[in-house]
């Protein structure tokens, strides 16, 4: 039985509709819900700490699965930022292939380059991960609990210019705009981009290999990626100014 486990933040959205549609795709699966907005959790959920973001409640939502895996771990960007029956049907399909390795950590593998020592080619993109197995989980854990508590916050000043250029961008054709624009969003956003590197160089280090979910429909996943990227865009349009 796979493991479901997902982070929201005081559900601004029809959360309770999403997390139906969650269920239809994954029937019989145990899904666990961790709420990161201080005090807002219900009954049925889990109250997430958000010292870290998603990242800190990645740790504390996986410490709470109790089964063998395989485990889905999820952001609710899956239902803001994403397309959202496209994605489910892809993991769906993955997960029923059953081809899944110990060691490997599986997710929306990205190759943006070798141009910064602090990124890695490729890397997870922090908004999914498919976990195999305990065991793997249980390295998973190690290492993301290693990055929490790295507070070095030395960074090369080209690393540095690219952060700042992705999250304050120029133009509505490139770069982030999945917020408001203040000075707490960047400085969340800036932390969990360099936490979603450190994680990925990580698990390359420590011998985790990386993969993709798209191994199997290699097509569909592109098609889904760039659907997620002109989607980005039209939200970029709408918002009426950069700065």
């Amino acid at each position: 039985m796979i493991e479901i486990g997902i982070i929201t933040y005081g559900e601004h959205f029809a959360f309770d509709e999403k997390f139906k549609l969650l269920k239809k795709y994954f029937p019989g699966s145990k899904i666990l819900v961790l709420n990161n907005k201080e005090n807002s959790a219900k009954s049925s959920q889990i109250q997430g700490s958000n010292t870290n973001y998603e990242f800190s409640g990645y740790l504390e939502l996986s410490n709470c699965f109790s089964s063998t895996g395989p485990y889905l771990i999820l952001n609710d960007t899956l239902f803001t930022s994403h397309i959202t029956r496209g994605w489910l049907q892809l993991l769906r399909n993955f997960l029923a292939a059953n081809k899944t390795k110990k060691q490997h950590i599986y997710g929306d593998l990205r190759y943006d380059g070798t141009r910064y020592e602090e990124r890695p080619n490729p890397f997870l993109a922090s908004w999914l991960f498919v976990i195999p197995d305990f065991e793997t989980l249980k390295k998973f854990q190690v290492n993301l609990s290693s990055i929490l508590a790295d507070k070095s916050t030395l960074i090369s000043s080209e690393y540095e210019a690219f952060l700042d250029h992705w999250i304050s961008p120029t133009s509505k054709l490139k770069g982030w705009h999945g917020g408001p624009i203040n000075i707490q969003i960047k400085v969340r956003k800036k932390r969990c981009i360099i936490l979603e590197h450190r994680l990925s160089k990580l698990l390359n280090v420590n011998g985790m290999k990386l993969s993709s979910i798209g191994i199997n429909n290699p097509f569909i996943y592109k098609l889904l990626r760039l659907a997620d990227r002109i989607n980005t865009r039209l939200i970029a349009f709408k918002i009426k100014s950069l700065h």
